[in-house]
């Protein structure tokens, strides 16, 4: 048996999930504000720009998770725009896509299997390491060091 790549897990992921919920957006930002609600303030956007937001996260895990050359660029200078917001707590980046794989997880039920947690995870972890990359090249820093942190599961 062929062993899945990466993107072949998330992918897969994705479609189940699409299959049993409508819009993943409200419920990945209502664990996201539950779990940091003092960031409701730096989200203040509709729901509309929200699953915008949202779209771009997947979009940009998955192209990870494809190995192109241009992302890890592309995740620097989109990290280096967002210090235009303000200092951004690492904690919030990581809030939203931990928020991200507990709704999968919750919505896939049984079809959320070790190796998808793993290739989420692993895909977390390279967009965390370039975003920290990409706030130091404009001198500024994130609030926490870039480590793995436990699930946003209950």
């Amino acid at each position: 048996m062929q062993t899945q790549t990466d993107y072949e897990l998330m992918e897969a992921s994705l479609e189940r999930a699409a299959e049993v919920c409508d819009d993943l957006t409200p419920l990945v930002y209502g664990r996201f504000f539950d779990a940091h609600p003092e960031a409701r303030t730096l989200f203040h956007m509709g729901e509309r720009t929200r699953g915008r937001m949202l779209n771009e996260i997947l979009a940009i895990l998955l192209e990870l998770a494809q190995g192109h050359d241009y992302m890890p660029a592309t995740v620097r200078e989109l990290a280096k725009d967002h210090t235009s917001y303000g200092e951004i707590s690492d904690g919030y980046y990581r809030g939203l896509l931990n928020a991200l794989t507990g709704v999968l997880a919750d919505q896939l039920g049984s079809d959320w299997t070790s190796a998808r947690e793993r290739a989420w995870r692993v895909q977390a972890e390279r967009l965390m390491e370039l975003v920290a990359q990409g706030v130091a090249l404009c001198g500024g820093q994130t609030r926490a060091s870039v480590t793995p942190s436990q699930p946003a599961n209950p």
